[in-house]
């Protein structure tokens, strides 16, 4: 992958990731599993489409998998294009419960194998970067 997109989507988990951020600070913490339940469908979708969208702007030749939690769809590579793996709010009951330990994930399978893949923590500002053969990369933002 070239750095330019690297940049592009480390550039989409932060706006994607900062929307969340958004929403925890300004929500209270969930207190029922139905509380719960209702706010993950009502802001997962609505991030995993903005990354959707986004990602097939740039790469309109990848597939995006829905297999994040399917285990059996996970033990083999899903296609034998390129694809993205999500996960919008990683970490999702931290999240739904006020505690500022989640994350949006996001891979890049090629091959069968993980190309790229980026970890965007929004409560710390602070981007995880692995690309396969090159090394991880950590970077932190200080507003």
């Amino acid at each position: 992958m070239k750095q330019d997109d690297v940049l592009y989507c480390e550039a989409l988990l932060r706006k994607v990731g900062q929307r969340l951020f958004a929403e925890f600070a300004q929500e209270p913490a969930c207190t029922s599993k139905q509380a719960m339940n209702e706010r993950f469908h009502a802001l997962n979708p609505q991030a995993e489409e903005l990354l959707r969208h986004g990602l097939a702007e740039r790469f309109p030749a990848y597939r995006w998998s829905d297999a994040e939690l399917d285990a059996s769809l996970q033990k083999q590579p899903e296609y034998s294009t390129p694809y993205w793996i999500c996960d919008a709010i990683d970490g999702a009951v931290h999240f739904l419960q006020g505690m500022p330990m989640w994350a949006v994930s996001l891979c890049l399978v090629r091959d069968g194998q993980t190309a790229v893949s980026f970890v965007y923590d929004p409560c710390r500002d602070e981007m995880f970067t692995a690309i396969a053969r090159q090394g991880a990369f950590f970077e932190w933002q200080q507003n």
